[in-house]
């Protein structure tokens, strides 16, 4: 019996681990990491939904210590489907060519964030389509005095409904109940 097998909780706990760094920081950049379009034009700006960025591969969130921590979806090749990874670094070292930075920080839905506190993050397991296999996709981030947002690895295309390999940013409960996030997950 192999004791080390990964399970949904495993998962959750090793994520929680590693971003628990941020819970007491204040928020004070947002970098995006996406493709551009032949014209320049960053894929996350394309008019997908006022309450919601989707980017090719991540989000790094840097606090006011100078800690950075990149959200970004990853293959798991051991239980075939995609999940949502964090590293304590930027996204950037994992990146392939043709992804390009873009600074956040001071775009409409992040100004509110910048400065505050992260109060919490809470990992959610949910179900994969064929609703048998258990997957990591979300990740609600909570502030002290600025409206939750989530991050999860999200497939794009099917209006975000399943795991994929696409980082989606929501900045609306609306917008996350829509696309089936559990909001209130614990």
């Amino acid at each position: 019996m192999n004791h080390n097998k990964a399970t949904p909780n495993s998962i959750i706990n090793e994520l929680t681990e590693m971003t628990s760094v941020l819970i007491g920081k204040q928020l004070t950049e947002v970098w995006y990491h996406d493709g551009i379009d032949e014209d320049g034009t960053a894929y996350f700006l394309e008019d997908v939904s006022p309450s919601r960025h989707e980017l090719m591969q991540g989000v790094d969130l840097v606090t006011n210590d100078g800690i950075t921590i990149g959200f970004f979806w990853d293959w798991n090749s051991k239980k075939g489907e995609f999940q949502l990874s964090t590293i304590r670094e930027s996204v950037g070292i994992k990146l392939e060519d043709g992804r390009v930075r873009f600074n956040q920080s001071e775009e409409s839905h992040w100004s509110s964030h910048i400065g505050n506190t992260i109060t919490n993050l809470t990992f959610s397991a949910g179900l994969h389509d064929n609703y048998r296999i258990k997957i990591i996709c979300d990740c609600r981030i909570d502030f002290d005095d600025a409206d939750p947002i989530w991050i999860c690895a999200r497939q794009a295309t099917d209006g975000c409904i399943s795991n994929g390999d696409d980082t989606i940013v929501v900045f609306t409960e609306q917008e996350a109940r829509r696309i089936g996030i559990k909001v209130d997950a614990e």
